[in-house]
């Protein structure tokens, strides 16, 4: 059993030393975002779409990316040509937990039952 619980502390303090990193990482993250929004704004007010310093290069680029402006003319087109291929094929697991509270079930759907585990500070 002390095999057991110290592994189970060592999982913990294993745990806490990478939300320590991912701390470190997730705020050099959000200042390279600050910083590259700054060279993005800087390099459109002077008209440039790419520039090189000693070693990294910045590129601007137009790329054009799907917004649903009407989703009911975007459903109908889809049943009347039958391009589900322009859905993402993935369930919305929320509404289907919910139908299934409500004692509803959703053809095509199966309950697979999963084991999760938790970590957690010691009381």
């Amino acid at each position: 059993m002390m095999d057991l619980k110290q592994m189970i502390d060592d999982l913990y303090l294993a745990r806490q030393a990478r939300l320590d990193a991912q701390k470190a990482v997730d705020k050099a993250f959000a200042d390279e975002k600050v910083t590259m929004a700054s060279i993005q704004q800087a390099m459109s007010d002077e008209g440039l779409t790419e520039l090189s310093g000693m070693f990294g290069s910045f590129a601007i680029k137009v790329v054009m990316e799907p917004s649903v402006t009407d989703w009911t003319a975007f459903y109908q087109h889809i049943k009347d040509t039958g391009e589900v291929d322009l859905l993402q094929k993935r369930p919305m697991v929320s509404a289907i937990k919910a139908r299934w509270e409500a004692g509803d079930d959703v053809p095509g759907i199966a309950r697979l039952e999963t084991e999760t585990c938790s970590i957690g500070k010691a009381k």
